[in-house]
């Protein structure tokens, strides 16, 4: 691996709890940053060091967004390369989390991104390669964890480049992907991706 996550989305880990109100740790702002520095010391600089936040439990008794972008601040000059938003999962509810919509973390890792000054990643609902292109293409997130999408599909990333109109998709894979798929008379609907357009404008 050539980055590494310090993860917190989970209650009790220090770098949440810093900015996680409901879990109830006051002193956890010193703690967090405590442990972000012992990463970064034994990480070498020349390797980004990433950090997965629980950006809002979407409960009223939550940490707020506000919350969210002073912890991020507060850790910059720590040497945070990148943020990587998702939910916070302190709380036993999850009832509020709109569980459905198509990327409903982008708006946090937007506002996160622009409000902190830091790169972000976000993930949750993002299989649709236009919408996945639109949120790279408009500056709101700078990467996408699609993991779900490519764990339900292996070749989702050949099938976002067809869709997303690539002259060449094919050579964007390593050579053993490249040619087990050119074989395929019916590439368009490996996995189940179903008909792709092949007339879309290729993109820019």
């Amino acid at each position: 691996m050539d980055q590494i996550p310090a993860g917190s989305t989970r209650p009790g880990a220090e770098l949440n709890d810093a900015a996680a109100s409901v879990s109830g740790n006051a002193a956890a702002s010193t703690a967090g940053s405590e442990a972000f520095d012992a990463v970064r010391a034994v990480w070498p600089e020349r390797l980004p060091l990433t950090m997965r936040i629980g950006a809002t439990d979407f409960h009223p008794d939550s940490h707020t967004l506000d919350d969210s972008v002073a912890l991020v601040r507060t850790l910059a000059p720590h040497g945070l390369d990148l943020v990587d938003i998702s939910m916070g999962m302190n709380t036993e509810s999850g009832a509020a989390v709109p569980w459905g919509d198509r990327g409903f973390m982008v708006p946090a890792a937007a506002k996160i991104r622009a409000e902190a000054g830091v790169p972000a990643a976000v993930s949750w609902n993002l299989g649709d390669p236009a919408y996945a292109d639109e949120i790279i293409r408009d500056g709101k997130v700078d990467l996408l964890m699609v993991g779900r999408p490519t764990l339900a599909h292996p070749h989702w990333p050949l099938y976002a480049a067809m869709v997303l109109g690539e002259r060449d998709p094919f050579d964007m894979l390593p050579n053993q992907y490249r040619h087990f798929l050119n074989k395929s008379k019916d590439v368009a609907h490996i996995s189940g991706f179903g008909p792709i357009n092949r007339d879309r404008t290729p993109a820019s």
